[in-house]
């Protein structure tokens, strides 16, 4: 019998959502000791709507953490997540490193998990989010890095600590 890696190999992300990034990394700073966020702006394109507005983005030694504030005007998949309170976060996803994006797909689908949402950036990454909350309570998100995102990832701030 071949053995397959484990679907949840290459972990490197905490996904947060959060109603508003300004309240939710002033809060983080100020509870945990993260101050250097990395925040963009999504492109608003009216024939295609983004479901997510801002992101921010920081590392705690080699573990990504990500905060997405999503378009409250759409359904998404975020929208469970979200709280009144603009300060507080809610852990939505981990995130995985994946080699092969169509194997990681299908494998996905085998072992049936929907996939409410998928995208990328061409020669950048591509990106999937599994529903996998029936059996670990959260979303997982699959992301496949080209040399751009990898030169993208490697400019956000990042925090060591001293161990």
């Amino acid at each position: 019998m071949t053995k397959r890696a484990p679907i949840f190999s290459g972990f490197f992300q905490l996904g947060y959502v959060a109603s508003d990034i300004d309240a939710a990394c002033e809060t983080y700073n100020k509870k945990f000791g993260l101050s250097a966020f990395q925040i963009i702006d999504m492109p608003i394109d009216e024939n295609n709507p983004s479901p997510i507005k801002r992101i921010a983005l920081t590392y705690v030694d080699d573990m990504m953490i990500e905060i997405i504030q999503p378009d409250l005007s759409l359904n998404t998949i975020y929208d469970d997540s979200i709280v009144d309170n603009p300060n507080v976060i809610r852990l939505h996803h981990l995130g995985y490193y994946i080699d092969d994006y169509q194997k990681t797909l299908k494998r996905l689908h085998s072992l049936d998990y929907d996939i409410p949402a998928k995208g990328g950036i061409p020669g950048v990454l591509e990106y999937c989010y599994a529903d996998t909350r029936k059996d670990t309570g959260l979303f997982s998100e699959f992301v496949r890095l080209d040399d751009g995102g990898k030169d993208f990832f490697a400019n956000v701030p990042r925090y060591k600590s001293k161990k």
